[in-house]
C-alpha cells in the first residue's frame, strides 16, 4: 500500500541519511530499497540535528529506534488505526516503536511555515529547553522534515515528539486552547472513545477539573513556560495551537524514590508533579499531568483574517480563531486559571466564572448552530456559511429597501402586462 511504501521509505532515508552529521541545511536524499520509485528527502538537515541535540535526542539512537536498512522490505513503525491513519486526504499517522516519536503528515503550507519559523524556533528551544540548561518549553519535540515522494505523489512527514509517551498509564486527556464557544465532546464521542476521549476546554471547567500542582515552584515553571511559549508563537504570528493534558492514572510513583529507569522513561517528556489525592490508599504516591503545546502551524493567514471578522461578529467573541498576540493572552490566562498549588485551592468552577460566562455569550450565528447541534466550525463548513451570510444579506438588503424592492416588482409586473 503507499501508506507502508511511504514509511518504508522514510525509514530507510532515516537509516542512511543519519549516519554522518548535517553541516549545512541542503536537502539530502535517499532512493528507497524497497521501490525505486520512492525518495526520502530530509530538509534542513543541521538545523534539526541542533534542534535534536537541544532535546538530548542523540541521532545514532534516532537512526536505530526509526530507521531500517535497505534489505528490510516492511516498515517498523505503527499505524494508528488503518482507518485513521489513512483517509481520504491520504493523511498518514505513525508512533515509533516505542511510541516516543510520532511521525505526521503535513500539508505543503505547514512544511513551509516549519521551514520558516525554524531559525527562531531552534534559538528558543536552546535558550529554554531543560535538556539544555534552559527553564523548560512546552513547545513540541520537532525533530525532523521529510518528504518522501512516491510515483508522482509526494507527502511531507513531521517527526515529532510523543506528549503522552510517559511510562504511566493515562486515564483523562484535555486539549486546551483557552476559548469556550464550541469547546466540548458530545456524549456519544464519550461514549465511543471511553478513556481514550480527548476533551476541551469547557469539559474541563464543568468538571471541575484543575492541574493541582505538588508545589508552587513546580506551578511557577509551567506557568512561565506557557507565558514564554505562547509570546514566541505570537512573535511568530500562529495561532490555534493547543495544550494537550494527560492526567495519569491511579497512583504513579513515590517522588523521593524515583528508579533510574523511570527517570529515563521521563526524560524525553513533561510530566508536571501532582498533589497527593486522598483517594490513593498510600499518602507518599505522586500522581503526574504530562503536558505540551501541539499543532503550532497555523498562521495568520487572510483566511483567518476573514473567519476571524465573520465568526467574531455572527458567532460570538470567543471563538477560537484571533489574532496571534491575543490568542496568546487568552491561551496564557486560561493555563493560570486551571493551574493551582495543592488541592486546597482547587474548589469547582463558578458559574460566574469569566471562562465559562463567555462560552454564553452567542452571536446569531452561534444560536442557530447551538440549536441544531453543531459546536465547532471548520475549512469544511465555509461554503455552507458563505450560502447561510449570502441569504442573510439578501434578506436584510430586502428589509432596509423593502419600499423601493415593492415599487420594483409593481413595474416589473405592469411591465409585463404591457407585453
Amino acid at each position: 500500500t503507499a501508506a507502508s511504501i511511504t514509511a518504508v521509505a522514510l525509514q530507510q532515508g532515516v537509516f542512511e541519511l543519519l549516519k554522518t552529521r548535517a553541516t549545512t541545511d541542503d536537502t539530502r536524499q535517499c532512493v528507497s530499497g524497497a521501490s525505486d520509485c520512492a525518495l526520502a528527502e530530509e530538509y534542513c538537515p543541521a538545523s534539526f540535528a541542533s534542534v535534536r541535540q537541544a532535546f538530548a535526542v542523540d541521532d545514532l539512537t534516532e537512526r536505530a529506534v526509526l530507521g531500517i536498512s535497505a534489505e528490510q522490505q516492511r516498515s517498523t513503525l505503527l499505524i494508528l488505526g488503518s482507518s485513521e491513519a489513512a483517509g481520504k486526504s491520504g493523511a498518514y499517522f505513525f508512533y515509533s516503536p516505542d511510541h516516543r516519536q510520532i511521525i505526521k503528515s503535513c500539508t505543503e503550507g505547514d512544511a513551509r511555515c516549519l521551514l520558516r519559523i525554524l531559525p527562531s524556533y531552534l534559538q528558543h528551544v536552546e535558550r529554554n529547553a531543560r535538556d539544555s540548561g534552559g527553564p523548560g518549553t512546552l513547545l513540541p519535540r520537532l525533530l525532523g522534515l521529510w518528504k518522501v515522494t512516491v510515483g508522482r505523489r509526494s507527502v511531507w512527514l513531521l517527526i515529532q515528539g510523543n506528549v503522552f509517551s510517559g511510562c504511566k498509564p493515562i486515564s483523562e486527556r484535555y486539549d486546551l486552547k483557552g476559548s469556550t464557544h464550541g469547546r466540548s465532546v458530545s456524549d456519544e464521542e464519550k461514549i465511543k472513545h471511553g478513556s481514550a476521549c480527548i476533551m476541551k476546554d469547557l469539559d474541563l471547567l464543568t468538571n471541575d477539573r484543575r492541574i493541582c500542582m505538588a508545589s508552587a515552584e513546580v506551578r511557577d515553571q509551567f506557568i512561565s513556560a506557557s507565558k514564554r511559549d505562547s509570546e514566541f508563537l505570537a512573535e511568530m504570528g500562529l495561532l490555534d495551537y493547543s495544550l494537550i493534558v494527560g492526567f495519569s492514572a491511579g497512583q504513579v510513583m513515590n517522588g523521593r524514590r524515583m528508579s533510574g529507569v523511570e527517570k529515563t522513561l521521563l526524560a524525553h517528556v513533561w510530566g508536571v508533579p501532582l498533589d497527593h489525592d486522598p483517594e490513593d490508599e498510600s499518602p507518599d504516591t505522586m500522581r503526574l499531568a504530562y503536558v505540551g503545546i501541539i499543532d503550532i502551524l497555523m498562521e495568520y493567514n487572510w483566511f483567518k483574517r476573514l473567519e476571524n471578522v465573520l465568526l467574531t461578529r455572527l458567532m460570538g467573541a470567543d471563538i477560537s480563531c484571533q489574532p496571534p498576540g491575543v490568542y496568546a493572552q487568552r491561551f496564557h490566562s486560561f493555563m493560570e486559571h486551571i493551574s493551582c498549588v495543592g488541592r486546597e485551592e482547587a474548589g469547582p468552577f463558578s458559574k460566574e466564572d469569566p471562562f465559562l460566562k463567555r462560552s454564553r455569550h452567542l452571536g446569531p450565528l452561534g444560536v442557530i448552530l447551538k440549536r441544531v447541534g453543531i459546536s465547532e466550525l471548520g475549512k469544511k463548513d465555509w461554503p455552507a456559511i458563505g450560502v447561510l451570510v449570502a441569504g442573510a444579506a439578501v434578506v436584510a438588503f430586502g428589509l432596509h429597501h423593502r419600499k423601493s424592492v415593492a415599487k420594483a416588482v409593481r413595474q416589473l409586473r405592469v411591465h409585463r402586462a404591457m407585453r
